[in-house]
């Protein structure tokens, strides 16, 4: 093979002259090597690219990484051989690209440190400034090997991240922004992805590892052409070692995946979770209705106790399946309002949200004041999670939010007695902006949860809470818990809005398309807990002056009994209450539209499947009608 000797020239960059390194002066002075265009390979990320192992193995001659120290702000000078007895998951990826393509030289530049949040590669960062610490080193790196641009990306980085996961893919693409704007890296960069230890490894206190690696596959999904994801979750325990970082045996491992990734293609698929065999979320998500909640599309949400509903109660309802707590001094009003996420920020068609309007103020939260919205998720439907089991299943929650206040809100999961309760942040950037938020959070392994018709588990989104309220974030803690200490009021001033569109609560690791349900198909499920005889518009209340789907009985006798039986046409959670309500008057009574009189109603056996209501008095040959509502809430 031809050899081409190329001369590079960096001025600022110190000639330490050590023997056996390959420095900007010592390539000037016309070494050799075994190919005329080597390659330079960036790694970068935390401890699992730092940490370095006692190991014995043969390294590859032609494989080389450059001499920096891990120490902030350092430069190093020059690419030194490999050791033989110590080993680093980049050297030994180094090595392996090195083997299998034996023509080549390989050249390595390993820049990571431990516990570092990705916002260390971001702009603004504090020290240590990663991105800083690469540019100071690539630039030298380069110029001792006389290239302009680098061969590749290794990216190791996401334990850091196990706290807030749904955050990592967007933080992602800032920072590969950040790597495509240098003049030395081409678009086309061939970028690793290498997985975290999954929590079959980590254990339970590493559950969002499993999170981040979702995320991690997205990322790879949203560029394919150009990145490729290595799962670590095929490696048994044996080459990890117990704060779940590759050991001597897991960093050989590891490296050489990589390796194999970056030679000869994808090793694995980032639609594909190894260690479920389950095709991803993202791509495909579950089967049909996966989704826990009802009515998360306000559009569609059949809304049958009205569109609007003024001063709202304690533990009322506004749109099917949907309540509200109220302890405070503080008022709002709920609304179905005209106002969404259009189609190129969500993907899908949508004209509503729920609204939730300050009208009295609230400045002062007291200890034990809460307000938030909620819905409640009945415990045959969340029981295959296995919340309370060993094993159990994690969950997504994934929603649209426009609020007039920025900051820190949360969102969280309460079991059916308040005995149990996780509460994880998301941040609101700007006022009155539409903004899509997720939310991993892991299945509770104790406690008390209902696989039954009651209450499997609670979703609430916080707007206040008191410090009766409140405790640290991403933990289940045995109270009831709604905010961390750093929320913010939401309910501070009557200009507040609060806002909701497109809510999606899923098992699983990463959030999926929303699931979009015929409006039938929503309806019959919110009938399971509420059900009326008005119109579909109509709002239930006295004196509407319609008959429309109002129950009838003609009374063929005067001053006899009358009356009828209310089938449902599907079955509700439990015998529901029934409110009754007269179509042309002010007060709950059959109304005897013949004669013009009320006649008082007598509700009886309500059932899952229906109830029978009677009047007495009525006059003979009368019409005689009366609109109800059934409801079985949890």
């Amino acid at each position: 093979m031809g050899l081409m000797i190329r001369h590079a020239t960096l001025s600022n960059v110190q000639d330490e002259g050590v023997p056996g390194e390959i420095g900007p002066s010592e390539w000037n002075e016309s070494h050799t090597i075994t190919d005329n265009d080597p390659l330079v390979l960036l790694a970068t990320g935390q401890s699992e690219l730092e940490s370095v192992w006692s190991f014995s193995w043969s390294p590859q001659a032609n494989a080389l990484v450059w001499n920096w120290d891990y120490v902030d702000g350092h430069v190093g000078s020059a690419f030194a051989a490999l050791s033989s007895i110590t080993i680093r998951i980049a050297e030994r990826f180094a090595s392996e690209v090195a083997r299998l393509l034996p023509g080549r030289k390989v050249c390595v530049v390993n820049i990571a440190k431990g516990s570092q949040n990705i916002a260390q590669w971001m702009t603004g960062a504090s020290s240590p400034d990663m991105f800083q610490n690469i540019l100071n080193n690539v630039v030298p790196a380069l110029a001792a090997v006389g290239k302009t641009t680098i061969d590749g990306l290794i990216w190791y980085q996401g334990v850091s991240q196990t706290a807030t996961p749904y955050s990592y893919a967007n933080d992602f693409e800032t920072v590969q922004a950040r790597f495509r704007a240098q003049s030395w890296f081409p678009r086309t960069t061939p970028v690793i992805v290498l997985g975290l230890a999954p929590s079959s490894i980590a254990g339970s206190a590493f559950f969002a590892n499993d999170a981040v690696n979702a995320q991690l596959q997205a990322v790879v999904r949203a560029d394919q052409g150009c990145r490729r994801f290595v799962d670590t979750s095929t490696l048994d325990a044996g080459f990890w070692d117990a704060t779940v970082h590759p050991n001597g045996a897991g960093s050989a491992a590891v490296g050489t995946m990589a390796a194999q990734a970056y030679v000869n293609g994808p090793t694995s698929l980032p639609i594909v979770d190894q260690a479920s065999g389950f095709l991803r979320a993202k791509l495909i998500g579950r089967p049909a209705f996966r989704n826990l909640i009802i009515g998360g599309d306000f559009t569609t949400n059949p809304w049958q106790r009205g569109t609007t509903f003024t001063g709202v109660a304690a533990g009322a309802y506004a749109a099917d399946r949907w309540g509200y707590s109220l302890v405070g001094t503080g008022a709002v009003d709920i609304l179905k309002s005209t106002d969404s996420p259009t189609i190129a920020q969500a993907g899908i068609f949508t004209q509503h949200c729920l609204d939730i309007s300050v009208t009295t103020a609230d400045a002062a939260i007291a200890a034990a004041d809460i307000y938030n919205v909620f819905q409640r998720i009945e415990g045959l439907n969340s029981s295959f999670l296995g919340f309370g089991q060993s094993g159990g299943r994690p969950i997504t929650i994934s929603f649209w939010v426009k609020s007039t206040k920025t900051g820190v809100f949360y969102v969280g999961v309460r079991s059916n007695a308040n005995a149990r309760s996780y509460v994880t942040p998301y941040t609101i950037n700007a006022s009155n902006t539409w903004e899509y938020k997720r939310a991993t959070i892991p299945a509770d392994m104790s406690g008390t949860w209902l696989y039954t018709s009651g209450i499997g588990l609670i979703i609430n989104w916080t707007l206040a809470a008191g410090s009766n309220f409140q405790s640290a974030a991403n933990a289940w803690t045995g109270s009831d818990i709604r905010a961390g200490a750093d929320q913010v009021n939401g309910v501070d001033s009557t200009t507040n809005h609060f806002k909701l569109a497109l809510v999606q609560v899923e098992e699983g690791l990463d959030a999926s398309p929303f699931e979009q349900l015929p409006i039938s198909v929503v309806l019959e499920r919110a009938q399971r807990y509420y059900r009326k005889s008005f119109e579909f518009a109509t709002t239930p209340a006295q004196n509407v002056g319609t008959t429309v789907g109002a129950a009838f009985a003609m009374s063929y006798v005067s001053a006899a009994t009358f009356g009828t039986d209310i089938q449902f046409d599907n079955r509700m959670r439990a015998a529901p209450t029934i409110t009754t309500y007269n179509p042309s008057a002010t007060n709950a009574n059959w109304r005897d539209m013949t004669l013009g009189g009320d006649r008082t109603p007598t509700v009886a056996d309500p059932s899952e499947s229906g109830f029978t209501i009677t009047g007495g008095g009525g006059g003979a040959g009368s019409l005689n009608y009366i609109h109800w509502q059934a409801a079985a809430e949890l």
